[in-house]
C-alpha cells in the first residue's frame, strides 16, 4: 500500500480538515469569558459529532484497543464499546488537547480518561527540567501512597511540588490497588496523578482531575447500541445537531462533508426520502448564501 493510498481524500479529507480547524479554533480561544468559553466547546462539540462519521470514524474506532491508538477497559469484541462511545470520548480528549494516537487518554467506564502519556507531553511543551524523584510505595488496605518530590523551571522561576508524609502532613500520592496490581502499576498511576497536579498548578486549569477512574462494573453495553438521545426520535435528533450546524459552516466544503455525514445517519435510522431531500435543500440554500457572501466581498460592498 503506497502512501497516496493511505492518504485520506474526497468527503474524508474535508472532513479531517474541518476537525483540524474547529481544534485548533479552541485551541486559541485565549482570555475569554467562561459564557463565551463554554458556547464555543458546546459548539465545536456539535461540529465534531457530524465530522466523525464514515471512514474517519472507522478509523478512529481501529485504533481503540491498541498500544499505538488508545487503550479501553472493554477491548474483547463481544463487549467493546459501541462507535458513538468511542466518538465521544475521543471528541472529549482532542478537545482537551490530547492525540488520538500514543495512548494519550483511555476509555474507561465509558469515559474519556486522559493519560501519564498525555500530562508528560503537555508538560515537556510548558516547564524546562523536570525531575520526579519517587520513593518506594507504602501499601495499605485497597491502596497505596507513594511518596515523590518533582522540581522544574517555569518561565525562568524555579517550582518545587513535594509530596511527602513529614511534619503532621501526608500529601503522599494515593494510588488505588488490589492483589493484583504490581510496583510498576503503582509507580505509573502515581506519575500520572502528579503531572496532572503540577498540569494544573502551571496551567490554571480547573478541569484537570488527577482522580483515578472507577472501573465499569455495570453489564456491557452490546456493542452498536443506538447511544443517541433516547429522550427523543433519533431522525430529530440527528436533525437538530446538524441544523445547529450549519450555520456555522462557512466553506463550500464544510457544508459537503456536513450533508453526506448527516444523511448517512439519517439513511442509517430509516428516514424517509422526504425528510433526505428537505436536509439536502437546506443544504442548497446555505451553498447559495456562502457563494452571495463572497460575491459581495469580491464586489467591495
Amino acid at each position: 500500500m503506497t502512501q497516496q493510498q493511505l492518504t485520506p481524500v474526497g468527503d474524508d479529507l474535508t472532513r479531517l480538515q474541518t476537525i483540524e480547524r474547529v481544534q485548533q479554533q479552541l485551541a486559541d480561544l485565549g482570555d475569554v469569558s467562561d459564557i463565551t468559553r463554554a458556547i464555543m466547546m458546546a459548539r465545536g462539540m456539535v461540529i465534531l459529532r457530524i465530522q466523525f462519521a464514515g471512514a474517519v470514524l472507522d478509523g478512529v474506532c481501529a485504533l481503540a484497543g491498541t498500544p499505538l491508538g488508545f487503550l479501553t477497559d472493554r477491548d474483547n469484541e463481544k463487549t467493546k464499546y459501541p462507535k458513538e462511545v468511542i466518538r465521544d470520548c475521543a471528541i472529549e480528549a482532542i478537545l482537551r488537547g490530547a492525540r488520538l494516537t500514543g495512548n494519550e487518554f483511555n476509555i474507561i467506564a465509558g469515559k474519556c480518561y486522559l493519560t501519564k502519556q498525555f500530562f508528560a507531553r503537555q508538560l515537556a511543551g510548558l516547564v524546562d527540567n523536570l525531575r520526579v524523584t519517587e520513593g518506594v510505595p507504602h501499601r495499605g488496605d485497597g491502596g497505596a501512597l507513594v511518596p515523590m518530590v518533582a522540581d522544574w523551571d517555569y518561565q525562568g522561576t524555579h517550582h518545587q511540588m513535594v509530596c511527602v508524609n513529614s511534619k503532621g502532613a501526608d500529601n503522599r500520592i494515593p494510588v488505588k490497588t488490589d492483589k493484583y496490581t504490581g510496583i510498576d502499576a503503582i509507580l505509573g498511576t502515581a506519575h500520572r496523578k502528579l503531572y496532572a497536579r503540577i498540569y494544573r498548578q502551571v496551567t490554571g486549569s480547573t478541569w484537570v482531575a488527577d482522580e483515578e477512574p472507577d472501573q465499569a462494573t455495570t453489564p456491557a453495553l452490546e456493542a452498536g447500541d443506538d447511544l443517541l438521545d433516547k429522550q427523543g426520535d433519533a431522525i430529530e435528533n440527528i436533525l437538530r445537531t446538524a441544523g445547529q450546524c450549519l450555520p456555522t459552516c462557512d466553506e463550500l466544503g464544510a457544508v459537503d462533508a456536513l450533508e453526506e455525514g448527516t444523511v448517512e445517519a439519517l439513511d442509517a435510522n430509516g428516514a424517509s426520502d422526504e425528510t433526505v431531500e428537505r436536509w439536502r435543500g437546506a443544504c442548497f440554500r446555505r451553498r447559495q448564501e456562502i457563494k452571495a457572501g463572497r460575491g459581495e466581498r469580491s464586489n467591495g460592498s
